[in-house]
């Protein structure tokens, strides 16, 4: 609690602060100030999380063309192995003959 003391004809008086208009005021005040800081650090930190689920989402779309093409590759080859395969019963059915 917050109080004012004053002197008038050296009779003291006491004034509690927290109950008149300026104090409620000043703490208004004060709340607003500490909720525009944080409404300011929580648009910050959106920033940031924006900023890294963006580039995160970058670093998956370059991943996924990367398997794609890695896939691609892997079906071609089994197409190959496969023909090779055929070729070489082939050329052992011949033989055998």
């Amino acid at each position: 609690m917050s109080f004012l003391v004053f002197s008038v004809s050296r009779t003291l008086f006491t004034k509690d602060l927290t109950s008149s208009p300026v104090y409620f005021i000043f703490s208004l005040c004060r709340y607003e100030t500490k909720l525009a800081a944080v409404r300011c650090e929580i648009e910050a930190i959106n920033t940031e999380r924006s900023l890294q689920q963006t580039a995160a989402g970058r670093e998956l779309g370059k991943l996924e063309e990367e398997w794609y093409t890695i896939v691609a590759k892997c079906v071609a080859l089994d197409g190959v192995v496969s023909d090779l395969e055929a070729k070489r019963e082939a050329i052992e059915g011949g033989g055998k003959e």
